[in-house]
């Protein structure tokens, strides 16, 4: 599954001096770990000495497959994509015990571009069909064009849209607009023109995230901050459809394949990434049209919403059922224990470990189990007891010299050396992006530093 964000018109900022800073932003060695991190984020804290707001934290972790991570907050936008309806081929791991390892079947999906036109379209694949990421009071426009011998349509779940009974006719295009009202986890797949149930299970979703102005959230409470996130999509696929899609009777859908992602084990392999205790955002999306019971080992999960809703009251389970055309987003507590390279495994709980009903006395040459089974892998050590950040006070601007100031402390918020500092005019940009301060001894070896620099 892609991420797709359309390009933006530029911005022209005029920066005036006496704005002052918009933030100062240091960053420590936490327990040996070198941090340099956004000023946003889980495990976040601020101070305030005018005219700066201080904010510094220990290290996230957004190396996510295929996910998104939160973007910076910013004015509502009218933002526009392009998706083609088209067909292609899946390879898929082969249920026979004389022939080939793998089989391959017919799909439909959803790909960027416009085929009709053919800029930028490709073929289908499972799971290819891009994340659209918007944020919070966006205004959507989606061009469907469609390359599939049948009329389609598009529907976006959880947006307030009328339903499309007509839909883009065999080489037409359509358009859907909608105002992005609500943050979350939303499903958009074909709509009610034509016989759409055999189109959905053909592959025609997506995956629709709504960002909240908050970053680091998924919603607008503080419950829902995160340090990484990841997307699972749950998909089936019954070969007697994808061979006949169009006379194909859905009374008798029985799927044989329960796929994670596009892909049935072990073709799922690691799915995301996480550090030892991290928050892990995981958005769970039902495109299938079985129930599914999600569960994962070594470690628990907390669900905070249901089909883009958060929830007032979030709870703990080991196991989450996820009806058709549901999404459903949990945070998983990664546990600070976790060794560098261990792995969290998210399963059916159901137990549906397998493809195409294979049993493991069949043949001993073929892997005997599949299915909805995915990793998380845990890359980094785990953290120590310092994961606040350092208190910067005394910052000072000269606005006829240019220097700024600052004094830096880690003695009261765990005792860890401050390693590195920078500062931003007018907004906080990511870590890194800032302009460098050094130390006024000229070496960053201390929990307390004084720090300076020219603009």
């Amino acid at each position: 599954m892609s991420t797709y964000t359309p390009h933006r018109p530029a911005q022209l900022r005029r920066w005036t001096p006496a704005i002052g800073l918009a933030a100062l932003v240091a960053t420590a060695t936490f327990a040996d770990i070198s941090v340099a991190a956004p000023a946003t984020g889980r495990h976040a804290s601020a101070a305030t000495a005018a005219p700066a707001v201080i904010s510094s934290h220990s290290a996230t972790s957004p190396v996510v497959a295929p996910s998104q991570v939160a973007a910076p907050a910013r004015p509502a936008a009218s933002l526009s994509f392009d998706l083609c309806a088209t067909t292609g081929t899946a390879v898929l791991p082969n249920a026979n015990t004389s022939g080939s390892l793998t089989t391959s079947v017919p799909i439909w999906s959803y790909v960027t571009g416009d085929c009709i036109t053919g800029t930028g379209a490709g073929n289908a694949s499972l799971g290819g069909a891009p994340t659209l990421v918007v944020s919070q009071g966006d205004v959507v426009t989606v061009r469907l064009h469609n390359d599939l011998a049948e009329a389609s349509a598009l529907t976006f779940k959880g947006q307030l849209l009328p339903s499309d009974t007509d839909g883009a006719a065999p080489g037409g295009s359509k358009t859907y607009t909608f105002d992005a009202a609500s943050p979350g986890t939303y499903l958009y797949q074909a709509g009610v023109a034509g016989v759409f149930e055999r189109q959905v299970a053909m592959g025609l979703w997506g995956v629709l995230v709504v960002l909240p102005a908050a970053a680091g959230q998924a919603y607008e409470g503080a419950s829902t901050a995160f340090d990484a996130s990841m997307t699972v999509t749950i998909s089936e696929i019954d070969p007697a459809l994808n061979a006949a899609p169009t006379t194909y009777d859905m009374r008798n859908f029985a799927p044989k394949y329960t796929l994670y992602n596009g892909e049935p084990y072990p073709g799922t392999g690691i799915m995301g990434t996480a550090n030892a205790g991290d928050d892990l955002l995981v958005r769970y999306v039902n495109a299938g049209l079985s129930y599914h019971s999600l569960s994962v080992l070594g470690a628990n999960q907390r669900i905070i919403a249901d089909d883009g809703n958060a929830l007032a009251f979030d709870y703990s389970v080991v196991a989450q059922t996820v009806g058709p055309g549901q999404t459903t987003d949990a945070i998983i507590a990664v546990p600070a224990a976790t060794p560098d390279g261990g792995l969290l495994t998210l399963f059916d709980g159901a137990l549906k470990l397998h493809n195409r009903n294979r049993r493991p006395m069949s043949n001993t040459s073929y892997r005997m189990y599949g299915g909805a089974v995915g990793f998380v892998q845990v890359s980094g050590t785990p953290g120590g007891s310092d994961v606040v950040g350092p208190v910067t006070a005394s910052v000072s601007a000269d606005g006829v010299t240019g220097a700024v100031a600052a004094s830096i402390s880690d003695v009261a918020q765990g005792g860890s050396n401050v390693v590195a500092a920078e500062f931003f005019i007018d907004s906080v940009g990511a870590a890194g992006t800032g302009s460098g301060m050094t130390a006024t001894d000229t070496v960053f070896d201390s929990p307390s530093e004084a720090v300076e620099a020219t603009i």
